[in-house]
């Protein structure tokens, strides 16, 4: 029996985390796209997933390459929304981590932390220019101001989230390092 889950998240530790509790109740993810989840029923804590942000798109040679290597790892790839992709292993075959050391997490951290900036700078311009555009618009009488104001509450607060995320996983990346630091 097919069941979907409408639920947003903003931090992928979280997510998994999410994912691994609707396992262990019997639910295994079958589809994801945007905030929507589809998940069949499984034997409970039949897997453990993970979740990875690739270096580039799923439909990449690279990319492809590299699911292919973890399938051959007996790792399934479930679904992929953009470069994020949903991985499981039956729980069954033992623990499941995809970076098992410092060096490959830390890599990691800095991809996630970039995509954030990324978003985050682009959506805090975005607000900048709203907030540019509304005045000469309020003055003229013309209604595009509306418009202005619509992206404005819409790009700083999601770009304001964006920019969060990356502060977080550089605080995580900062642990690392300082871990790395203590225990070499």
């Amino acid at each position: 029996m097919s069941k979907s889950v409408w639920k947003a998240f903003y931090d992928d530790q979280k997510e998994e985390k999410w994912l691994n509790e609707m396992s262990a109740k019997g639910l295994a993810l079958t589809s994801y796209s945007w905030i929507r989840y589809t998940f069949e029923d499984s034997a409970p804590g039949e897997y453990i997933y993970r979740i990875e942000l690739l270096d580039q798109d799923v439909t990449k040679p690279e990319s492809l390459a590299y699911i292919d290597f973890l399938k051959k790892s007996g790792v399934e790839y479930v679904t992929a929304y953009m470069r994020w992709v949903y991985l499981r292993k039956k729980a069954a075959d033992g623990p499941f981590e995809v970076y098992s050391d410092n060096d490959s997490r830390l890599a990691y951290y800095k991809r996630v932390s970039n995509f954030y900036l990324t978003f985050g700078l682009i959506l805090a311009a975005m607000a900048i220019l709203q907030i540019i555009w509304i005045i000469p618009g309020i003055s003229s009488g013309h209604y595009g101001w509306i418009a202005n104001i619509v992206g404005l509450v819409i790009a700083g607060p999601v770009g304001g989230v964006c920019l969060s995320i990356w502060a977080k996983y550089r605080s995580r990346m900062a642990q690392l390092k300082h871990d790395k630091v203590v225990y070499d």
